[in-house]
């Protein structure tokens, strides 16, 4: 009787931590989200069901305190500093709500393209490639625990974070990267090789596709939302120096890092983005 009562009691408290830890799980953090107006003219928003996607383009733009129109790309070649300036960013894809947290499927495309450093004529025209990205809205991190825990707490500023479609790889010292695009200097450049690689090489995380296929990614780069918590037809990304590399999402920190030709790069730009509908949209904590 003792034998079959101790057992009965390790059967209910072993109950007691799975239902524990299923509070837990589901209690997780989630967001932030893409919402919309109800009705047109509505003051009320609500989230798009679930993998419903939204189509939408996005084209640079002009933002105060940029050094630059366009995008630029700072990085080095063997130590030596480079900068890569296309005048041009054109983005086309779609976004939805995931199962946690608002996310994006893109295609960019880079145009007008030069480079500045010694080892090329000055003003030097480059290809850079397309890039095929999947992203998601996340929190910038700024160290406190609580952050962790609170859907946009004391004003926490939304990033949409960005990985390449392409799967990770480790490379021979076992590092996790994945290539966002490939930049091609003409033979004029001073240098051997001409081609060179753009790579993400931060957190390596789980993402969901819109069809439910479930795949690793590694975070590259991340863009402030702009207006966040507020409906527009046009919102905005927008990269700056020095480029946040420190966010959260699902309750646990996320680190965005990008290469250059295996060297720490960083990214300034922006562009306008708006459904293909033309609908009102926003990014929301909640």
């Amino acid at each position: 009787m003792l034998r079959i009562r101790t057992m009965l009691l390790s059967l209910m408290a072993m109950l007691a931590v799975c239902s524990v830890v299923s509070a837990t799980a589901s209690a997780a953090l989630e967001g932030p989200w893409y919402r919309h107006p109800e009705a047109e003219g509505s003051q009320k928003q609500v989230k798009w069901p679930k993998n419903e996607e939204q189509p939408f383009k996005a084209k640079t733009a002009e933002v105060q305190g940029l050094q630059t129109k366009g995008f630029v790309l700072r990085g080095k070649i063997a130590g030596v500093a480079v900068t890569i300036k296309c005048a041009v960013a054109e983005s086309t894809g779609k976004l939805w709500n995931g199962l946690d947290q608002g996310e994006d499927e893109a295609e960019v495309k880079f145009t007008e393209c030069i480079t500045n450093t010694p080892v090329c004529p000055p003003q030097t025209a480059v290809t850079v490639a397309p890039a095929k990205t999947y992203s998601e809205l996340q929190w910038k991190y700024a160290g406190a625990q609580k952050e962790l825990t609170e859907a946009g707490g004391q004003q926490q500023k939304i990033y949409d974070v960005f990985a390449p479609t392409e799967p990770p790889k480790q490379n021979a010292k076992g590092e996790a990267r994945a290539v966002f695009t490939e930049i091609t200097l003409p033979e004029t450049c001073k240098i051997k090789p001409l081609v060179f690689t753009v790579e993400a090489a931060g957190s390596v995380n789980i993402f969901q596709t819109q069809k439910q296929e479930i795949l690793n990614i590694i975070w590259g780069t991340a863009a402030q939302v702009e207006p966040q918590n507020e409906d527009v037809k046009m919102g905005r990304v927008t990269w700056r120096f020095p480029n946040v590399t420190e966010l959260h999402h699902h309750g646990e920190q996320t680190k965005a890092m990008l290469l250059f030709a295996g060297s720490k790069a960083e990214l300034e730009g922006s562009y306008n983005i708006e459904l293909n509908s033309g609908e009102k949209f926003g990014v929301y904590n909640e």
